[in-house]
């Protein structure tokens, strides 16, 4: 066991083997370690958020506390970064190390000499790179340095792309409703970019482009709602423009053509559920039956490639939002309901969860929606497996 600094010894941050030049977030350019900010705190005297968005949850995770507590008992590493806090309102607010405060705080019932802990105080700044961000609560700013400390700690694969969708979005409510800015200026593409990128997103997955394209639009779509588009201009509102995107890309082939390892499927949508259920079907059938022939010569099935396009409502950008959503409603209402009942006859041979389940993600498929609000400079991919959500 490494050496640390015990309990009721008297020790102080003077005592770790870090100091100011191990402050992992001296990049997080909108808070700054206060000059002599490194000091011996009371436990009593920090406070933690009620809400820990960064991690999707709100109550701590019994595992980790459980590991803390076997470390912290015996004292504090010396290579641990103090807790960090900012002071709000005479209260010191923590915005990371939340399992460690809890653990120490626990520890302190049963042991008499846990009062202090080292704590590292911050002082919001603006930046000069910040722009709209510089106008963002002091809430919204220590989750993005939770976030921020979540990348740059010591596990980084801890932090899920998930994770950043949730804390981003959690922060775009809050600040359309503080700033009372018009959500048109404040849901772009741009404002998400920076929000994730001020998270650590770019350090998190360096060489994964995709997954951070995908996050900024998971969380445009999220936000996007039937309420918030309203009045926000459409485009690509003629089927020829969705006919002359596919024609320039080079990701994409018209309806019913196939290459070695792709097919690909256009379908227009709306928000007439009659219409939204037989696209469903069709696009169900086909991803099957490619499998199906696929397993039958023993070769990997070919990827199902799928746009989505609201031909009929293609003015109404709320009316585009709910066929989205509705498509991704119906795929996972008329797959799991199928599965299920087909195998509900081996429930009576093995148990529930011992039954092999195929979800939607198990099978070769994307599904894209083609852009037609004006906030959406291209399509995405929809986020379809609901199950467990």
């Amino acid at each position: 066991m490494a050496e640390k600094l015990r309990w009721g010894s008297n020790f102080t941050t003077k005592n770790l083997v870090i100091d100011e030049r191990d402050d992992i977030f001296k990049g997080f350019p909108f808070l700054k370690l206060k000059k002599n900010g490194l000091s011996m705190t009371k436990l009593k005297e920090l406070v933690a958020p009620q809400e820990n968005m960064v991690r999707g949850i709100t109550k701590l995770v019994k595992q980790k506390s459980v590991g803390l507590k076997g470390s912290l008992k015996y004292g504090w590493e010396r290579t641990s970064w103090p807790i960090p806090f900012v002071k709000l309102d005479n209260k010191f607010i923590i915005f990371d190390r939340r399992h460690t405060l809890d653990t120490c705080l626990d520890l302190s019932k049963q042991y008499a000499n846990i009062k202090k802990v080292p704590t590292a105080e911050y002082e919001r700044i603006d930046s000069e790179i910040g722009g709209i961000i510089n106008k963002f609560t002091h809430q919204s700013i220590l989750m993005m340095a939770a976030m921020w400390g979540n990348v740059y700690g010591p596990t980084k694969d801890d932090t899920k792309d998930h994770q950043f969708e949730g804390a981003a979005i959690n922060i775009l409510k809050r600040e359309a409703r503080e700033l009372n800015k018009e959500i048109h200026s404040l849901y772009t593409k741009d404002v998400i970019e920076k929000i994730i990128q001020y998270m650590g997103v770019y350090d998190r997955y360096p060489d994964d482009q995709r997954t951070i394209t995908r996050i900024v639009n998971n969380i445009l779509h999220a936000l996007n709602d039937a309420n918030t588009v309203s009045g926000t201009p459409t485009i690509n509102n003629n089927v020829e423009d969705l006919n002359n995107f596919i024609a320039e890309s080079s990701d994409w082939l018209e309806n019913n053509k196939e290459t070695n390892d792709t097919v690909y499927r256009t379908y227009t949508i709306s928000n007439n559920a009659y219409h939204i259920t037989d696209v469903v079907r069709r696009c169900l059938m086909t991803v099957c039956e490619k499998e199906n022939k696929a397993v039958e010569k023993r070769k990997l099935p070919k990827k199902v490639k799928v746009m989505l396009y609201n031909e009929k409502q293609s003015n109404k950008a709320p009316e585009i939002v709910k066929s989205r959503d509705n498509f991704v409603t119906e795929y996972n209402k008329i797959y799991n309901t199928i599965r299920d009942n087909v195998l509900m006859p081996v429930e009576e041979f093995m148990q529930k969860d011992k039954i092999p389940r195929k979800t939607i993600n198990d099978f070769n498929l994307e599904v894209w929606c083609m852009n037609q609000l004006e906030n959406e400079d291209e399509p995405y991919e929809l986020v379809l497996d609901r199950e467990g959500v």
